[in-house]
């Protein structure tokens, strides 16, 4: 279901921009240094970007994957433009959607793709990062924020910053990480979604989520029974007020956390309570071996 986001072989950046400092020119350039495949760059408003020649719409090349960076009023009109081509993989950076109240237009970006092969990341989030291919849609350019080495822990945050803080922290501690996905406000790829696929990813040992609030209780519960991977949750939105930030950040509902706390235990999740503990727990749980079943205890005293 996600390939097409981690194995692309041609990217078109939708909203390709000259304009350094903008998102369009932020990761327009980080593809075309780093990512392996065919970059191309679609902005009918200029003739070129970083010297490569511009594309004025996704119709006129093949691509696996789009990344989306218009601003939203002209949302619609290119995804309809993705979906005419059949591009499978989608990651829609733009914001304004449910998270701002305006639900109306997340759904009309839902019907746009329905009965398609076409997926969407997103609305409203950072995108995706992937070490091992060197796929690499965050907005955020280096150094302003560092991107880890390879390893074998993947990351999944509902909120852009907070995984950009974590991506920081496991770089400057160089922990490697194999996969990061920011969702933001789960219009279509829902978070289950992604913690099963990853659990079927040969690249990832361990699974790190930071979760505002679930699409589906149910199908979240009986995805992560199925994940035979080490998960550590953090969930945030415990109090009434950080309901609220979530509310208003991605347009989640928190929902009760006693709830919360009962389903991780019943799946089997490791649940962290603070940074510190995602990052402690995430390290020890890719790099100790499995248990196998025997445990030794030694003593000098029967007490």
């Amino acid at each position: 279901m996600l390939d097409a986001f981690f194995n692309p072989k041609y990217v078109a950046v939708i909203g390709a921009s000259p304009e350094k400092g903008s998102i369009g020119y932020s990761i327009f350039k980080t593809l075309k240094e780093k990512f392996k495949g065919k970059v191309y760059p679609i902005n009918p408003n200029h003739k070129e970007v970083l010297g490569v020649k511009t594309c004025k719409s996704v119709r006129e090349v093949k691509a696996d994957l789009a990344v989306i960076v218009v601003p939203k009023k002209a949302v619609p009109l290119v995804l309809k433009d993705c979906v005419s081509s059949e591009v499978e993989a989608v990651v829609i950076i733009t914001a304004g959607y449910s998270e701002t109240g305006n639900k109306q237009a997340e759904e009309e970006l839902r019907e746009i793709i329905k009965g398609s092969k076409t997926r969407i990341l997103g609305v409203n989030c950072l995108g995706i990062l992937d070490t091992h291919t060197g796929l690499d849609t965050l907005f955020l350019p280096e150094p302003q924020l560092k991107r880890p080495r390879k390893g074998g822990i993947s990351f999944i945050s509902q909120s852009g910053a907070f995984g950009s803080t974590l991506l920081d922290l496991f770089a400057y501690d160089d922990v490697g990480i194999a996969k990061f996905l920011s969702y933001g406000n789960q219009t279509d790829i829902k978070d289950w979604e992604i913690l099963e696929w990853l659990g079927k990813d040969p690249l990832t040992k361990v699974i790190v989520i930071y979760m505002e609030g679930v699409s589906d209780g149910r199908k979240f519960l009986e995805a992560a029974k199925r994940v035979k991977k080490p998960v550590v949750v953090f969930k945030s939105g415990k109090t009434e007020s950080g309901s609220k930030a979530a509310a208003s950040h991605t347009g989640s509902l928190a929902g009760s956390y006693d709830v919360y706390q009962a389903a991780f235990k019943q799946a089997g999740l490791f649940e962290a309570y603070s940074v510190e503990e995602i990052y402690d727990l995430a390290k020890a749980l890719e790099f100790q071996k499995p248990n196998k079943g025997a445990v030794a205890v030694v003593t000098n005293g029967g007490g």
